[in-house]
């Protein structure tokens, strides 16, 4: 597996067998197509079947006049199937094999959808179905967070094919943690798992805002750790972030 941090402008003219948009709400959710899809052999967008709001109806005649093949309103239950269908079944992916390209775009994509597109595809390409996976992602333009906490009501795996084993139920539990600006989400969820060891995760981007954001929204969590198990990662470096969690 080969991961590296790519600038857009070295890439708005590569040619994709395939790119996968996401219809979503934002605004945002246009921009990769915009810049990166427009050469693609073949180009598939799927939707929520939920919080059509906001720009959603504009977004949906973007994609629609750009020539995506539209799956709309695709409920969690449906995606996998429905991804994997898209993918193995009727684009014929293994006849494409190690030459094949992929494309997706992230930026809206949910948790759980990220996890099922990551799992499925990474079994494609260690199967040689697929040459090469690129992920893009188009940054949210900062807004000012709650100033309130909000409970953590779900605490589980993203997805199953995540999901780990413990040979030995007695032993220590060590937890890394991404944080967001959500208010001491991240200490909660590092409590409620008894961790003995935890290691966090700041992100840093090109929209500054969300620097002090995330430090105010954990500063419980980041006094109780020293500098050993404090990490500042580069949104637009993952390469850096790989290699970050691999010296753990």
């Amino acid at each position: 597996m080969r991961i590296t941090t790519e600038r857009p402008e070295a890439m708005s003219d590569e040619s994709f067998d395939l790119a996968v948009a996401c219809l979503g709400y934002e605004t945002r959710a246009v921009r990769v197509s915009d810049v990166f899809f427009r050469r693609s052999k073949r180009r598939i967008c799927v939707g929520f079947d939920k919080n059509h709001i906001h720009n959603y109806a504009k977004n949906l005649d973007h994609f629609s006049a750009g020539g995506f093949e539209m799956h709309l309103n695709v409920s969690d239950i449906a995606f996998e199937p429905t991804v994997n269908s898209l993918l193995l079944d009727g684009l014929q992916i293994s006849d494409l094999g190690s030459h094949s390209k992929i494309a997706v775009d992230i930026s809206c994509f949910d948790r759980f959808r990220l996890a099922v597109l990551v799992g499925l595809l990474w079994r494609c390409v260690l199967e040689g179905r697929i040459g090469e996976v690129i992920f893009l992602y188009n940054i949210a333009k900062y807004t000012v967070p709650e100033d309130r906490f909000t409970f953590n009501t779900k605490l589980h795996p993203v997805h199953p094919s995540f999901v780990g084993s413990r040979p030995d139920p007695l032993a220590a539990t060590v937890a890394i943690i991404g944080l967001g600006y959500e208010k001491e989400k991240a200490v909660g969820a590092a409590e409620y798992l008894e961790a003995s060891d935890v290691f966090a995760f700041r992100p840093r981007s090109a929209v500054r805002e969300y620097i002090d954001s995330v430090s105010n929204a954990n500063a419980l969590l980041l006094g109780q750790l020293d500098s050993r198990h404090q990490f500042v990662y580069e949104v637009e470096d993952c390469a850096s972030l790989v290699s970050d969690l691999s010296s753990l």
